[in-house]
């Protein structure tokens, strides 16, 4: 097959084709995008695991603190356990201490301070999350 003489040079090469450095030098430079394209993915997949299990840790302090104010007041006590959500083990520690303060009765007494302490595992790392609440008696109200 003859090519038309507008498209050759005089040395007898294509005149439109690409040269071998111009064709390795566009594949490095689509290599580099998608290697970036590749670490950002793998970042934000992280990023959404971390965030999840934030969110976990939160919902379980938030029930914990609200299953103890349900209760009415509380007594002063320790208690902790383990739970299993979306494959992750929380570890959960409830604290209730009295907080006395004679503004608030005559004998000082009428409010608990209830800390709650979640941790997980992230990898090597140990997350904490701890949330504070206080009741009061309701008979001192």
């Amino acid at each position: 097959m003859q090519l038309p003489k507008q498209h050759l040079k005089k040395s007898g090469s294509l005149l439109g084709a690409f040269t071998l450095i111009e064709v390795i030098v566009a594949l490095a430079i689509v290599s580099l995008a998608l290697m970036t394209l590749m670490r950002l993915h793998l970042t934000s997949g992280s990023l959404i695991n971390r965030s999840s299990q934030q969110t976990q840790a939160v919902l379980l302090a938030q029930e914990k603190l609200s299953l103890i104010s349900a209760t009415g007041f509380p007594k002063p006590q320790t208690t902790s356990g383990t739970v299993k959500r979306n494959l992750q083990k929380f570890h959960w520690q409830i604290q209730v201490r009295e907080v006395s303060l004679p503004e608030i009765s005559s004998s000082g007494k009428g409010l608990r301070e209830v800390i709650v302490r979640v941790s997980w595992r992230d990898g090597q790392n140990e997350k904490q999350l701890h949330m504070t609440s206080y009741v009061a008696d309701r008979r001192i109200l």
